[in-house]
């Protein structure tokens, strides 16, 4: 069951989405552990064994990108997953955008960890495009456990705060402006990824 009053101080904008239950408890756990048995990592990289993947929108090639404040990230790529959380997803966000049809989720999920003392930036998430035309116009975040103080998801706007939640999904636009708020005790675990839109390709259809 997904729902839109997921507990936001203030007034969320339009821009920001708060859905409950987009990953199962035990969802989230296995995505922990599976993360747990990966290399860490410090950067977005093209790494060996993984699909081709995204470019930038001026289709040159994405530079390496650290993830600020966080420790590490695992890389978790899973067709069946991105499927999964789309089929869940899909009638929650807008079908157009910009002109262009709702079309899929990137399928390579970054899991990231955070703990006491780690210090996020104020950021927004750059667009990406794919192989087949699509675009990315918003980033999909998924709290993976809430076993931990602080953390929550800032928008920087003096009022749109996101509190952590098992399996609760955060959608907003690229541009908006965000920090992860800084973790008081225990460790906080995430999936990011993208949602894509498309003028031709529609990868989901419905049956």
């Amino acid at each position: 069951h997904l729902v839109h009053d997921a507990p936001v101080r203030g007034d969320a904008p339009v821009e920001v989405w708060a859905i409950d239950h987009l990953l199962s408890a035990e969802e989230c756990e296995q995505l922990i552990a599976s993360a747990r048995q990966s290399d860490w990592l410090t950067q977005t990289a093209e790494l060996p064994g993984l699909p081709p993947r995204i470019r930038c929108a001026n289709s040159n090639t994405c530079t390496p990108m650290t993830h600020q404040g966080a420790d590490g990230f695992a890389v978790i790529d899973d067709d069946r997953l991105a499927l999964r959380v789309y089929c869940r997803i899909h009638g929650e966000l807008p079908t157009r955008l910009d002109g262009a049809e709702l079309s899929g989720i990137k399928p390579m999920f970054r899991c990231m960890h955070y703990r006491p003392g780690t210090q996020d930036t104020i950021q927004h998430d750059p667009t990406r495009a794919g192989e087949r035309g699509e675009i990315s116009k918003l980033s999909l975040l998924i709290f993976l456990n809430d076993t931990f103080e602080g953390g929550e998801i800032d928008f920087m706007d003096g009022q749109t705060i996101i509190e952590p939640a098992v399996g609760r999904g955060v959608v907003f636009r690229h541009a908006l402006p965000y920090r992860n708020a800084p973790v008081q005790r225990g460790t906080k675990h995430l999936i990011r990824t993208e949602v894509f839109y498309n003028d031709h390709w529609r990868p989901f259809l419905d049956e």
